[in-house]
């Protein structure tokens, strides 16, 4: 399908796609949420699948909505604003239903929770000063370390519910490596924000 017009241009509806992956990343929260709530009501892995399957789908388009927006030139205030956001609703509630079913340690859930209500008030402070905060390199690194350890933690506890229980217990350790990188990529990329908005303000001024 073109996604030119004559003239070299992105058609509208291309223009619009990296948008419309980040609201459909939104959307596809609460049926997360609602599937997973779910499977642990009826403790069966074949809807503990299908919620594994919507978080995959949702944390993917995190990964495509950027990169068509870069590679075609689209990125708009809109998409720096509305894809963090659809990011922290999609990992927050990730992170709020592992504590509350499945053990993750409600010290990180915490942690990652005060960061990005921190950064989205920070983000939203910078743009009624005409400054918009793009998502940093940092925040991308731990973006993927903790959809990486929502996804292990879940295969983990799938595990642990099937007769793999060795199995189950190999792969806990490895979440906990995965959960030190994430805790400090989690403050680190906090910082960062923080440390860019203050040079971004006196920029400004």
């Amino acid at each position: 399908m073109n996604t030119h017009t004559d003239e070299g241009e992105l058609t509208p509806f291309w223009r619009a796609v990296p948008n419309v992956l980040s609201i459909i990343r939104l959307i596809l929260v609460p049926v997360f949420i609602g599937l997973f709530i779910w499977a642990e009501n009826s403790r069966g892995n074949t809807i503990a699948i299908v919620a594994l399957v919507v978080f995959c789908v949702a944390s993917y388009t995190d990964l495509l909505d950027g990169q068509l927006a870069r590679k075609w030139g689209v990125v708009s205030n809109f998409g720096k604003l509305v894809d963090p956001i659809a990011d922290k609703a999609l990992m927050g509630s990730a992170f709020i239903l592992l504590s509350l079913f499945q053990g993750l340690f409600w010290w990180f859930t915490a942690i990652v929770i005060v960061r990005e209500v921190a950064v989205t008030l920070l983000r939203w402070k910078l743009v009624k000063q005409g400054i918009v905060l793009p998502a940093s390199k940092g925040g991308k690194a731990k973006t993927m370390l903790q959809v990486l350890l929502a996804f292990l933690w879940m295969i983990d506890s799938m595990l642990f519910n099937s007769t793999l229980d060795s199995a189950a217990v190999v792969l806990y350790y490895i979440c906990l490596v995965v959960l030190a990188f994430a805790f400090a990529a989690t403050l680190l990329s906090g910082l960062v924000y923080f440390l860019d908005a203050a040079k971004n303000k006196k920029e400004a001024v």
